[in-house]
């Protein structure tokens, strides 16, 4: 299976690739070319939101992932499957990082009203399994999935947790 991607730099896709990899021929899809950083990763230049560009990397990809929260996919492989993530946790992810330093640096805060907003946070190492594990199913394309794991918690209670996972019990 050849894969391509769209940044081998990000925080879902520094995890992605080693799992595609393993796999078989990846293809990063940058605006920049950078040197491999894997056995079977090829660098490739070209901006996702040029349609020609987009077309000539992705040639001859049998599954394409296109890593950008919240952004349409206009110039990129059709016909698509969405996976919508609330919070992809991990060291790396700038929701997680974000908290650790409101943890780390405000042992008392007034708490603005999002603390309140429900979410359904899901661990890095889940989202590139549901990544994987949607790769080539045809009964997926054209459809959008909801993923998350297993609670359906406030950024509160995230924070709460985050604060005893870091040993912090302020």
């Amino acid at each position: 299976m050849r894969a391509g991607r769209p940044r081998s730099h990000g925080f879902v896709g520094r995890a992605l690739v080693p799992a595609l990899a393993k796999r078989g021929e990846v293809i990063a899809v940058s605006r920049r070319a950078t040197a491999p950083e894997l056995p079977g990763l090829r660098s490739v230049a070209a901006g996702l939101t040029d349609g020609e560009s987009t077309r000539g990397a992705l040639e001859g990809v049998d599954v394409a992932y296109h890593l950008v929260h919240s952004l349409g996919a206009r110039n990129f492989s059709v016909p698509l499957t969405t996976l919508w993530a609330a919070v992809v946790v991990g060291r790396g992810s700038a929701a997680f990082e974000t908290i650790v330093t409101l943890v780390d640096r405000l042992p008392m805060m007034v708490a603005p009203r999002w603390v309140s907003t429900p979410t359904q946070p899901i661990a890095l190492t889940d989202m590139v399994r549901c990544l994987t594990g949607v790769a080539g199913r045809t009964e997926a394309l054209g459809e959008s999935f909801d993923v998350g794991g297993p609670d359906v918690i406030t950024y509160g209670e995230m924070i709460q947790r985050i604060r005893g996972c870091a040993g912090n019990g302020r």
